[in-house]
């Protein structure tokens, strides 16, 4: 089956319709520096989310002497939290939340004064005041949000988080980015621009390969991310990326995409073997967009629906693999997830081919 553009999480080069006027009267859009002013920028959302945490444990503490912990939640990448593992000398313990509920289950998380807990916003689903809730009732507890899924949420603005983090590769035609903000003087040196990391630069040979032959370039995609997960050391922002993001529309990028989903969702079944996870109180807002993500009502019958579109060249994205993740409740939630990466890429007639492959799987 034809698409307009391939249906996969891996970004293209930046297209010239989603750049910013060079005409100041012209321009209408909206670009990075009008929402994110004094963010460090980094090559990933992990070094954003590793540059927090070293800034939360050398200013935060509750002069108790008592070894601190960050708290991350259950369902998580798996590869973030072994960075974490792996960067910081400090206890790991995990708490329940899960994106198909509408709040973590507090009770499991047992953070006590100058400890550090990660709080995400799945998917830009969450209503994230119930963190916002729960930090002023802790308001000793350093708090961390990931906005990874909707970097540019106006949630974001009535947060208490003490940092914001995001990765921007995840939503943006960028081969690496990440940000932070927060209650800190920016590091001069994490605002400017540098070198390509090692799998910043696979990830744009990709890209440039992928205007060629997509299909051969997908394993050096694959290649880019196991770069990624074998990194250690925090980087900053590529300078092509840099420049690339600061000449991005973002309103123009997330007006396409909510054009495209609300084809989508108006297209699919009515069926009660998946749904669409979404937050009614926020869909209003344009830039809490990420990609469509469905949970299914077995394994099974998402297993079936992910073969189904993988037969025609879709690759869904799984977040994330079950195996990989701790406790059985998360696991089985990563096992009836799936995202559909259709965003700014694709058109209105994708959206209904899409549609009716999982119309036909779910039958």
């Amino acid at each position: 089956m034809d698409f307009s553009a391939p249906i996969t999480p891996f970004m293209p080069l930046v297209d010239n319709r989603f750049l910013l006027s060079a005409n100041a009267d012209d321009n209408k859009g909206v670009g990075f520096a009008d929402i994110c002013k004094n963010a460090e920028l980094f090559s990933s959302g992990r070094d954003a989310l590793l540059r927090a945490i070293k800034l939360a444990l050398d200013n935060g503490s509750d002069n108790s002497g008592r070894s601190r912990k960050i708290f991350l939640p259950r369902y998580f990448c798996p590869w973030v939290i072994k960075s974490v593992l792996s960067q910081h000398c400090v206890r790991v313990d995990f708490f329940d939340d899960l994106p198909t509920q509408q709040s973590p289950d507090f009770s499991t998380l047992k953070a006590k004064a100058g400890d550090i807990v990660v709080a995400v916003n799945y998917f830009g689903v969450r209503n994230f005041s119930v963190w916002a809730d729960w930090h002023k009732l802790n308001s000793d507890v350093i708090l961390i949000a990931d906005f990874s899924h909707a970097p540019f949420s106006k949630q974001i603005e009535n947060s208490t988080a003490n940092y914001v983090f995001a990765s921007l590769r995840k939503t943006l035609p960028l081969c690496d980015g990440g940000y932070l903000f927060g209650d800190f003087q920016p590091n001069k040196m994490y605002c400017k621009c540098g070198e390509g990391c090692e799998f910043s630069s696979a990830y744009i040979y990709s890209s440039a390969l992928a205007q060629i032959d997509y299909q051969l370039a997908r394993d050096f995609y694959y290649n880019a991310e196991m770069r990624l997960n074998a990194k250690r050391n925090i980087s900053r922002m590529s300078f092509y990326a840099y420049n690339s993001l600061m000449r991005l529309d973002l309103l123009k990028l997330w007006e396409t995409r909510r054009y495209v989903q609300n084809v989508f969702l108006e297209s699919l079944p009515k069926t009660s073997k998946f749904y669409v996870l979404e937050n009614l109180d926020i869909n209003s807002n344009t830039f809490d967009l990420f990609c469509p993500t469905l949970f299914f009502e077995s394994v099974s019958i998402r297993d079936k629906a992910y073969a189904e579109l993988a037969k025609t060249g879709i690759l869904p994205s799984i977040y994330w693999g079950a195996k990989f993740i701790d406790g059985n409740v998360a696991k089985e939630e990563s096992s009836r997830i799936m995202t559909i990466p259709l965003d700014f890429r694709h058109t209105q007639t994708d959206a209904i081919k899409v549609a009716n492959i999982l119309k036909d799987a779910c039958k």
